[in-house]
């Protein structure tokens, strides 16, 4: 291409007008940054945002570039945009609007084929690829968008680069001031921590040392890396997604078990052999399951009062000869299973085997505890209960039942301490509220 005639925008000029607009990019960044933090925060969404001023020297570069691939294509037309600022789509100037003052003072803006849109940029960075796209909605919903783009998403798993969602905003009126132009444009991306993380590193292998795309085992080597990134994505939303299913099923398993406390004695229990077909049905492929998915099928039976089908999946996993700290887990579970089935005999035992197994395990004297007080051996309950919170002190199921125990002993001002160290936990529940007044009552 002839050299001549070219208009070069002259850095050191470029430069002084640059750095006086920075100040003003910076007080814009730093309004989004605090309402994005808090917006975000608001929707349980523990996002890190970042936010940057795009350097002068990487703004100078591209947009020599750029002017460079306007005179290669002989294309006119478009607009750099007021704020002069970054490259995320290939759009042009109608899309983001024209000023007739450009205060970035960018010789040629106006002639750009593809405008530069990310001086100012912002990341939100979120630990699990399910809140990207609720991030995404946020950013949607709450600013103008003028462009958008899944980056990245057109690669096969045997190329590698960046993948985010990219976002052009209008700066809201509120965040700016009189200094920045009305249409003015901001970058916005939103990825995944690992995502973050190869962006940074990308940036500074590939960019930064000129990277050549015939360096063929580089790039299979980098390809790797970015495969295994996103399947670790992948696997750590598999695991969050296995947590809060196992979390439910807990719960789940949990009041179940405090409502059979205190209906014991009092009503017919069913569900003791209920639920063996539903056994027959999964004994085809629980052969094949992982400890986890037989976990899962366990408390979810459990939940269902389908204890007998329950019984025997935790005895599956027991005869697969789990960690120690599994095997105390599941021992506990099987004895929940067994307590709520009314076989407190076969409860005791897998208490008292879990405590063996794991002499710490402050659930399984806990447990333990309640079904020596099924037994009225209010003696032996009182001492599992203390046992119980050495371990965990802060248990309000433990500091009522120790409690009762404790009212059952006549020891009254010793069953007021525990109910009223019990309700600093839970302050607004009804059973320590009941049992709080009547030993108020008794005490008179």
């Amino acid at each position: 291409m002839d050299s001549s005639g070219l208009q070069i925008p002259d850095k050191q000029r470029l430069s002084e007008q640059y750095h006086a607009l920075v100040p003003i990019y910076e007080g814009v960044l730093d309004r989004l940054h605090h309402s994005l933090k808090r917006e975000l925060v608001a929707r349980e969404l523990h996002a890190t945002v970042k936010t940057r001023v795009k350097s002068f020297e990487s703004y100078y570069r591209k947009l020599l570039l750029r002017m460079s691939d306007t005179e290669a294509s002989g294309a006119a037309g478009g607009s750099i945009g007021a704020n002069g600022i970054g490259d995320s789509a290939e759009i042009d100037g109608s899309a983001i609007g024209e000023e007739e003052d450009n205060l970035s003072g960018v010789p040629g803006w106006k002639d750009l084929r593809v405008p530069i849109t990310d001086v100012m940029g912002v990341r939100i960075v979120c630990p699990f690829l399910e809140q990207v796209e609720t991030a995404c909605d946020y950013v949607r919903s709450h600013y103008e968008v003028i462009h958008s783009e899944e980056k990245g998403a057109d690669q096969s798993f045997r190329e590698f680069g960046y993948q985010s969602t990219h976002f052009l905003i209008r700066v809201p009126a509120d965040f700016r001031t009189d200094s920045l132009p009305k249409d003015s444009i901001c970058e916005v991306q939103v990825c995944t921590l690992l995502q973050d993380a190869w962006a940074e590193v990308e940036h500074e292998l590939i960019y930064k040392a000129e990277f050549t795309p015939f360096d063929e085992p580089l790039r299979r080597k980098l390809a790797a890396l970015n495969a295994n990134l996103t399947l670790s994505d992948i696997i750590f939303q598999e695991i969050r997604d296995y947590q809060r299913r196992l979390h439910a099923e807990l719960l789940k398993r949990r009041r179940d078990f405090l409502d059979r406390v205190q209906s014991a004695g009092k009503s017919p229990i069913d569900g003791r052999s209920n639920g063996e077909e539903e056994l027959s049905l999964r004994n085809g492929s629980s052969a094949a399951l992982s400890l986890d998915d037989l976990l899962l099928s366990a408390l979810h039976a459990h939940n269902a009062r389908k204890y007998s089908v329950a019984i025997k999946l935790y005895t599956r996993i027991l005869e697969s000869e789990p960690s120690t700290n599994l095997e105390a887990i599941v021992l506990v579970h099987r004895g929940m299973a067994h307590f709520a089935n009314e076989d407190y005999g076969e409860a005791l035992e897998d208490f008292k085997a879990a405590i063996k197994t794991d002499p710490q395990n402050g659930k399984a004297f806990y447990y333990r505890g309640i079904v020596y007080r099924m037994n009225r051996d209010y003696r032996k309950a009182l001492r599992d209960f203390d046992r119980s919170l050495e371990l965990s002190p802060y248990e309000f199921d433990t500091l009522l039942s120790r409690s009762r125990i404790h009212l059952e002993l006549g020891n009254l001002p010793k069953a007021l301490e525990d109910c009223d160290n019990a309700l600093r936990i839970e302050p607004k529940e009804e059973e320590a509220l009941a049992l709080r007044l009547r030993l108020i009552s008794e005490t008179k």
